[in-house]
């Protein structure tokens, strides 16, 4: 994958979750391997359940997905739309790294990942992962809901051209990711 194709994946999904959540709608399980590419390679996520934001009762609801993507106040505050953020920050994050880390050592028991952020402690940061995203990882896991960026907040930072990056040798093209930004009304 080159490094405007990930410029792209992630600006694209931002995109799709913001235009989600403007027609009062949490998706819910945001995950890489729910995002496809098409042939352009733009991104398509697909496989969520749907839960419009009216039809939440904080007494009875229980988002869907899976343990390890869900946010710390998932059983404690009403879901809304920081949810999906914080999901979005993972996202960010596997895009980077396929593995989450810890003090150095890869978590796979869904419990002790949760019991983590529910502690307010922070992933391991990948060693690829530029200045910038790292900050909006952070930023999207944020442990109060309310301290999460919003998706408009987030396209808004991202249309800036400090998030391109430059990988292994190669920059993202900017004209292309320009197009594609246009393209996609954001």
């Amino acid at each position: 994958m080159n490094p405007t194709i990930r410029c792209k994946i992630i600006y694209g999904v931002a995109s799709i979750m913001k235009k989600i959540h403007e027609k009062k709608i949490i998706f819910q399980d945001l995950r890489v391997f729910r995002t496809f590419l098409d042939d352009n390679c733009n991104p398509i996520i697909c496989g969520s359940r749907f839960t419009p934001t009216y039809d939440i009762d904080p007494n009875i609801a229980h988002p869907a997905g899976h343990p390890f993507y869900l946010a710390p106040e998932v059983f404690e505050e009403e879901i809304n739309s920081a949810f999906d953020v914080y999901t979005f920050g993972l996202f960010v994050y596997q895009m980077f790294s396929p593995n989450f880390m810890f003090n150095g050592k890869q978590i796979e028991k869904k419990t002790y990942l949760m019991s983590k952020f529910h502690d307010g402690q922070m992933l391991d940061r990948p060693k690829n992962v530029p200045d910038c995203y790292w900050e909006l990882i952070v930023a999207c896991l944020k442990k109060v809901p309310g301290d999460r960026p919003t998706f408009a907040e987030i396209l808004d930072e991202l249309k800036n051209d400090q998030w391109a990056l430059e990988e292994f040798g190669t920059k993202t093209n900017i004209d292309e990711l320009h197009e594609y930004q246009k393209l996609i009304g954001n």
